[in-house]
């Protein structure tokens, strides 16, 4: 029996049951060096990311539903079926420079869609005004489900830089190309399979999972899994041309990174997630699901392959992160490095003298993390914050006041090593009307306040070393949690930490926010343990009542 129609047949019998559940940002989009796009389940919406200084510059609610519908809780939410229905929960999400669209898939089903935009979101960009966003229109396209026999299950979705073509990412089926200017979706598509190039047993139970476009346009990475469920323990990427398909590279990440967690013994199963190629490197990531035949909780890492003498991938090397640890959500170098769920890749474009640089959608942590290639380091790129990423999109709780007051700076000379009872002595000791209060700033507070120092007509890079003025505390926890519905993490309390089963875990209580500022204006923020001692500056903010 043909392998690709075995494998047909067993998805009819036995189709995966994906269900709507809210967890964070899934898919991303890089706009320029300034903004990303991604699409975030546990609000569903479409969110645009400053990149420079964190924070939500442009969004797109995607349901109908009132904000007296919906009343999450801490740690769980599960709303009413009939208002669960009204989910979109987004998963993939592209676009091109010129296109006045975004195309956004769902994990939902058969589920695509087209969103109509007034203008390019690299116009937007450019004038730095996303305002227009709220008002696009979202459409449901191609009715695959009526059209294509069996089960369908996307995931992600890619465009060509000139907008000619588009690839859609099957759990089950394959890759889809169709023609993102055939706005009906009248002219069909056409399937492009990778299965022929797996054995029978490395067929068993394998799953599409990642599906990302490289930076010069044209070079496709396919990412694909055997579940977990299975003894399968495939895990490889597919390389290959857009414009001409015949040729596929097959990268098998199990083989060629074993060595990595080999000492976790036999019927440990890596999930890898996503791969790209950037100049002669391979960079995948994933996590491990399964150690010794049962299911585990893992963090992820970042790998990085080689071309060897005859041209194929070889010596993989762990980067940053470390996917045989629990997850967590900790940034730095090398391997003290933790993830939560890494769910999607994005690639930065080059720019002179600038270094090689990818963003990870960390699920669970609810964050954008942001990876320096050469240096091995990774930042968060902070979006979900106070007020809450739920209240602040759905309008629970009126939006924060802009007019916090000011920013008072202590000398660095007087407070070499910081701690944060000395802070509080300090802030106290300002002097404030009686209906104000100080202490340390929120990272909100102090974007609001740094960002203007940047000269407008500059181009906004990344923070470099050789640029930065000082490193601030602020009131930022890095606590987190797994989401199996739409809701928000409870706050860090003094119950034991556990990050080895999903369901009740949390980390992160004994991380806070270290933002690292810039002299264009840029923040770099950083979760690191609050007991490190680092050479900060003493910044504290008014509040007003």
């Amino acid at each position: 029996m043909n392998h690709q129609y075995l494998h047909y047949l067993l998805t009819l019998l036995f189709p995966t049951l994906v269900s709507a559940a809210g967890k964070g940002p899934v898919g991303i989009y890089v706009i320029n060096t300034e903004y990303v796009l991604t699409v975030d389940s546990s609000v569903d919406a479409l969110l645009v990311i400053d990149v420079i200084h964190g924070g939500i510059v442009g969004q797109k609610i995607l349901n109908d539903l009132f904000v007296d519908d919906i009343e999450p809780q801490a740690g769980v939410f599960r709303p009413a079926k009939n208002l669960l229905k009204k989910f979109v929960n987004p998963t993939g999400v592209a676009s091109c420079d010129g296109c006045k669209y975004i195309w956004m898939s769902s994990t939902k089903g058969a589920e695509f869609y087209r969103i109509e935009l007034q203008e390019p979101l690299a116009q937007m960009a450019l004038n730095r005004n996303f305002a227009s966003l709220e008002k696009a229109d979202v459409k449901e396209y191609w009715p695959w489900k009526d059209k294509k026999p069996g089960p369908c299950q996307f995931r992600y979705v890619a465009v060509t830089p000139d907008g000619s073509r588009g690839f859609l990412e099957d759990y089950n089926r394959g890759l889809h190309t169709f023609d993102p200017n055939d706005i009906d979706g009248n002219f069909g598509t056409s399937e492009i399979s990778v299965f022929k190039y797996l054995t029978r047993n490395e067929m068993n139970g394998f799953r599409l999972r990642g599906l990302v476009l490289g930076r010069d346009g044209r070079t496709l990475h396919l990412t694909g899994t055997a579940s977990v469920k299975t003894g399968s323990k495939t895990s490889k990427v597919f390389i290959m041309d857009a414009y001409n398909k015949t040729n596929i590279e097959e990268v098998d990440i199990n083989k060629e990174c074993f060595e990595l967690y080999s000492h976790l013994g036999k019927g440990t199963v890596p999930d890898v997630r996503d791969g790209v190629t950037i100049g002669d490197a391979l960079y995948v990531y994933g996590d491990i699901d399964k150690i010794g035949g049962k299911k585990v909780n893992r963090g992820a890492g970042v790998y990085q392959l080689s071309r060897d003498k005859f041209g194929k991938f070889r010596n993989c090397i762990s980067l940053v992160g470390n996917p045989t640890d629990v997850p967590g959500w900790i940034d730095g170098k090398g391997e003290n490095v933790r993830f939560s769920r890494p769910h999607s890749m994005g690639i930065f474009p080059t720019l002179p003298g600038e270094d090689n640089a990818i963003v990870l959608t960390d699920m669970d942590n609810r964050a954008i993390r942001y990876v320096n290639l050469p240096q091995a380091r990774v930042s968060t790129i902070l979006y979900d914050e106070d007020p809450g990423l739920w209240d602040k999109i759905y309008g629970k709780i009126a939006k924060p006041s802009t007019n916090i007051g000011a920013v008072l700076v202590q000398e660095r000379k007087l407070l070499n090593q910081f701690k944060h009872a000395m802070a509080r002595k300090y802030c106290e000791g300002q002097t404030h009307a009686p209906h104000e209060s100080v202490g340390l700033c929120s990272i909100r507070q102090l974007r609001e306040k740094w960002r203007g120092r940047r000269n407008a007509k500059s181009p906004r890079l990344p923070l470099k070393r050789e640029n930065k003025t000082s490193m601030v505390w602020t009131s930022d926890t890095c606590n987190s949690c797994w989401l199996r519905w739409q809701g928000y993490c409870a706050p860090p309390s003094t119950k034991k930490e556990q990050a080895e089963e999903k369901l009740g875990s949390s980390w992160g209580k004994a991380y806070k926010v270290l933002a690292i500022l810039g002299r264009e204006g840029q923040i770099e923020t950083r979760c690191v343990h609050r007991r490190r001692k680092f050479n900060v500056d003493n910044f504290c903010c008014v509040q007003k009542s």
